[in-house]
């Protein structure tokens, strides 16, 4: 029997909540369940979610970085609705990764190095990318950027960060989110993120048939964000 891990995950609702049910059901009882719901039509009240905000407004992705700053467990952990984990459990290997290296600053299983500079975010030069359809090699790899599709760093870390300069790129929809919060964590410093094969392997894709990489010009605006956040590190 495990115990409930020192965790808190939030979670975003739009248009998925077919997703997002089998996500909650599978959390809960491990980890604490924040839920920021942009479509405003999810469950009033589920006893699993322990604070759930219905927006009137979509405001992407932003909000989830306020609301983990309210966490009260140590560590928080962001998860989109397009995946489930087959063992929720694996997350505790990034817990003491986190916690025995205080060099690194958030754990996941998406991640990228950065290469050049200006950096690129093109799928062919600028990183190495671990998805869980990949033949993983190593254990575990050292990056520059984590995939906001899981991000798992320390508490105090995201209550330290100012969030006002998030949504200024793309129309104020923040896809990009996770290039800003990285940036912020690593201080614009390279190699402070791990990602991990045990995660990578557990993951169960779910239909991501709403997803934010299949709008019009998604990686375009993401070297937006990239030069805007990572123009000045000293690769």
């Amino acid at each position: 029997m495990h115990n409930s891990l020192d965790l808190t995950v939030c979670l975003l609702n739009w248009k998925r909540p077919e997703n997002l049910d089998k996500i909650i059901d599978n959390l809960y009882g491990k980890v604490k369940i924040f839920l920021w719901d942009n479509s405003g039509s999810f469950k009033k009240k589920d006893k699993r979610v322990d604070w759930h905000v219905r927006s009137s407004v979509n405001k992407f992705f932003s909000p989830r970085w306020w609301m983990l700053k309210f966490a009260q467990t140590n560590f928080v952990c962001t998860h989109d609705d397009d995946f489930n984990l087959e063992n929720v459990y694996v997350l505790q290997e990034a817990i003491d990764a986190l916690n025995n290296d205080k060099e690194k600053k958030a754990a996941g299983f998406c991640g990228r190095i950065l290469r050049g500079k200006p950096c690129e975010f093109t799928k062919t030069k600028a990183f190495n990318y671990y998805k869980p359809d990949d033949e993983l090699k190593e254990d575990k790899k050292v990056v520059d950027f984590i995939a906001g599709r899981l991000i798992l760093t320390h508490t105090n870390s995201i209550r330290n960060i100012e969030l006002s300069n998030l949504s200024k790129i793309n129309d104020g929809k923040d896809y990009h989110d996770d290039l800003d919060i990285c940036a912020k964590l690593a201080k614009k410093r390279l190699r402070r993120f791990i990602i991990f094969k045990k995660i990578a392997d557990s993951v169960i894709e779910l239909p991501d048939q709403y997803a934010a990489w299949k709008t019009p010009d998604f990686f375009e605006n993401a070297q937006k964000q990239l030069n805007n956040y990572w123009y000045d590190i000293d690769m």
